[in-house]
């Protein structure tokens, strides 16, 4: 069984992989323990960078006035 790699695991985390590789990763998700855990890191990871990119703070912009 080929596992699905790390890019196609984050693009799933992302909502971004286009039909029909969605449709054949899900299949495949149903039947893999082991992609369903990179999947559950993957989605970790984004979830992990969306909350620091949303707790940034942004610097005031500089006006010459």
């Amino acid at each position: 069984m080929q596992h699905l790699n790390e890019d196609t695991l984050e693009l799933i985390a992302l909502g971004r992989l286009p039909e029909p590789n969605l449709s054949a990763a899900e299949e495949h998700l149903l039947i893999c323990e082991t992609c369903r855990q990179g999947l559950t890191a993957a989605d970790e990871t984004v979830a992990a960078i969306r909350a620091a990119v949303g707790n940034r703070k942004t610097p005031p912009l500089v006006t010459n006035n």
